[in-house]
């Protein structure tokens, strides 16, 4: 068993047990912010996510289970992961949907620059994006239809999925 686990099994004798535990674990925290920060735009402060990390850690250091064969530091690390991202997610003011959506536009303007050779309309960027989302609207239709019932055989039915 590992000094840490040893640490939490006697947390609940005293607090300073506790305390010590969660300062052996903190250089974790910061490995793993830093692990996130990495892949985050720059106005995203690295000691926020410190602080987010460190009530990870605070909240698994109360819900570890010893008798369930991990070790601490292990469940720590998911812990602290998943308070980082929680975190991040109450900040930032856009859905996933959102940010999705705008990697498609995104797409489809890179796409009409290669092929036009200068910067797309507006008009041009919103029939080429609706173009895309009709055909792998078209697709996962088809795909779905042919792992329920064997459509892709039948003619008379496909007809209806025809790729625009």
């Amino acid at each position: 068993m590992t000094t840490a686990e040893l640490a939490y099994r006697a947390s609940g004798n005293g607090i300073d047990e506790r305390n010590g535990l969660v300062l052996r674990e903190l250089p974790q925290v910061y490995y793993v912010a830093a692990r996130i920060h990495e892949r985050l735009p720059k106005q995203v402060e690295l000691e926020d996510l410190v602080q987010a990390g460190v009530i990870g850690l605070m909240e698994a250091c109360g819900n570890y289970d010893s008798a369930k064969d991990a070790q601490f530091s292990t469940f720590a690390k998911f812990r602290i992961r998943g308070a980082i991202l929680d975190s991040l997610r109450k900040l930032d003011w856009g859905s996933r949907t959102l940010r999705r959506k705008g990697r498609e536009i995104a797409a489809s303007v890179a796409k009409l620059e290669s092929e036009l050779g200068r910067e797309p309309l507006e008009e041009e960027i919103a029939a080429e994006h609706a173009s895309r989302r009709i055909a792998e609207h078209s697709d996962s239709a088809r795909r779905s239809l042919s792992r329920w019932s064997g459509i892709e055989s039948n003619k008379r039915l496909g007809r209806f999925l025809r790729p625009y």
